[in-house]
């Protein structure tokens, strides 16, 4: 229901992979930003998506943010539904999520990545350890954000074998459901430069990953098809993109 914007260019827009799969593309984000706010047609309700993950989520961000929120509607009687992708270093900054949930937040996409595990070589975010994952939603639930939330997780890591990723997929469920969580998207890692266009991704990540076979791929899709069987109240997404 009414107009969609967004602040980047990331397919598809309501299920954008996670940035160590399909990082954001464009220009500055500030100007892409403003030029989609400005772009907001006078209509009751209008969606924007905010994909950038380059952008740090702060203070100043949220302030920026609750400005549009309050000129769209005095201004085109237009009220802005907040889809939010957010690294959780940033949320974890000094009462972000507190004010975070002030805002028409309509989704959040947590970057957790991989659970503990390696960050890819010069990517950015993901947490140290499963403890930290435990804390960062733990106060995610505090806030009053879990039930937006959407825990965006990284399959397939370098160096990562199957084994690996069926116990991530294990703890992820197990980590959604304590903390009520109602979203999972599973990526598979597919190299450093990303998903190419016109290619089966399947192919692409047997060729990026030659420890594995392909039966151990389908076997990790299937474990997550099996397990989201089983906690019908969690809807997941993925795991290829």
């Amino acid at each position: 229901r009414g107009a969609v914007l967004a602040d980047a260019e990331v397919e598809p827009i309501p299920a954008p992979l996670h940035p160590w799969v399909a990082p954001a593309r464009g220009g500055d984000p500030a100007a892409r930003l403003a030029a989609a706010l400005a772009a907001a047609p006078a209509d009751s309700e209008t969606h924007i998506y905010l994909c950038d993950d380059r952008v740090v989520t702060d203070m100043p961000r949220l302030r920026m943010l609750a400005e549009a929120v309050r000129e769209l509607l005095r201004a085109k009687k237009t009220l802005l539904q907040i889809h939010l992708r957010a690294w959780p270093e940033d949320l974890l900054g000094d009462r972000v999520m507190d004010h975070l949930s002030l805002l028409p937040l309509a989704s959040l996409d947590l970057l957790v990545g991989s659970l503990g595990g390696p960050a890819p070589v010069g990517a950015r975010g993901g947490l140290a350890t499963e403890a930290a994952a435990e804390q960062f939603l733990a106060a995610t639930l505090r806030c009053g954000l879990a039930h937006l939330g959407c825990l965006s997780v990284v399959l397939g890591l370098p160096g990562e074998p199957a084994e690996v990723c069926a116990d991530t997929v294990h703890r992820t469920f197990q980590l959604v459901t304590q903390h009520r969580i109602s979203r999972i998207r599973f990526s598979f890692y597919l190299g450093p430069e990303g998903p190419p266009p016109n290619e089966a991704l399947e192919d692409r990540f047997l060729a990026t990953h030659p420890d594995w076979q392909p039966f151990e791929l389908q076997g990790i899709q299937d474990l997550i098809a099996v397990v989201a069987m089983a906690c019908p109240q969690i809807h997941v997404t993925g795991p290829m993109p």
